[in-house]
């Protein structure tokens, strides 16, 4: 039996600990806090745009930085058909469609495939099929060019006229729906893993945020291997015989080996301006009404 004081003391120590107890509880004991996690782990990061966000994230602040402090063009950071880009073209539409491309992807790969590669680790498979990929779009931008019906489409995404980080992510749905053609063959014939798909998406988007951007570089002799910025801005150029040329997602050798390669000399370009005609919209809707005008 305790003693009158030891009672009192086990008795205070008791209340002490159960006061701390209560005014420290957990941080996961909170059902709104739990509710939250699980709205982030079931939903905002189940969107491709999302998951994406996390890799490309830092590497885009990285490109708009040296945008600012080394430039190609100096050009305001809110320039022309900036929010239209930001909001509509690379938030809205473009991550909607990709959300159900890939839906639509993952249930294609997974019931419709030939199983070439399927038996290879995963890191051979991201190598093939990036490599074919590149080919296949390569073939498939030069189509978009080549094509008088097509190039109605993809002249939107050469509208802008100015070539920055966020410039690369206008397109139209047509030009998006093309390349979720080439992704369902590609994927139906190869058997590949449906996390290579998730990966290429990644190393294709960086890279063409990366391309598309104003942040001045050289990188000397590996464009006759990769598609620079200098390379993929001519490109952008409003002159026909510099838009067909350096037809390249990632690698530059398809435009080397098919004679479509134009190896960047800023003198030659420096004074002919970026887009495609003189008055094409800037905005969402008005570009995207602009494809459908009769051409005389």
């Amino acid at each position: 039996m305790l003693s009158q004081p030891n009672a009192i003391q086990s008795e205070l120590t008791s209340n002490i600990s159960l006061a701390s107890h209560e005014s420290c509880v957990p941080f996961s004991d909170y059902p709104c806090i739990i509710r939250f996690i699980d709205f982030l782990q079931n939903v905002i990061f189940q969107i491709p745009f999302f998951q994406k966000l996390v890799v490309i994230g830092p590497i885009i602040f990285l490109l708009i930085f040296l945008e600012r402090i080394i430039p190609f063009k100096k050009i305001p950071f809110f320039r022309s058909g900036f929010f239209s880009d930001f909001g509509w073209y690379s938030i809205i539409q473009n991550q909607l469609l990709q959300l159900l491309i890939i839906n639509y992807l993952r249930q294609f790969s997974l019931t419709h495939h030939f199983r070439l590669i399927s038996g290879l680790p995963l890191w051979v498979q991201v190598i093939i099929i990036l490599i074919v990929f590149d080919f296949a779009t390569y073939w498939g931008h030069r189509l978009l060019h080549e094509s008088d019906f097509l190039w109605r489409f993809h002249e939107l995404h050469h509208s802008s006229i100015e070539i920055d980080w966020l410039s690369g992510l206008r397109q139209h749905p047509v030009d998006l729906l093309f390349a979720a053609v080439i992704n369902a063959l590609l994927f139906c014939l190869s058997g590949a893993d449906f996390r290579v798909a998730e990966i290429i998406a990644v190393i294709v988007t960086v890279h063409g945020i990366y391309s598309h951007s104003n942040f001045k570089n050289k990188i000397g002799k590996l464009q006759y291997l990769f598609i620079s910025t200098e390379m993929h801005r001519m490109h952008h150029l409003r002159d026909i015989k510099y838009q067909k040329a350096n037809y390249g997602t990632v690698f530059s050798i398809w435009d080397w080996i098919f004679k479509t390669a134009r190896y960047p000399n800023e003198e030659e370009y420096k004074d002919i301006p970026f887009g495609t005609e003189e008055n094409y919209p800037q905005n969402f809707l008005e570009g995207n009404i602009h494809v459908f005008r009769k051409i005389q």
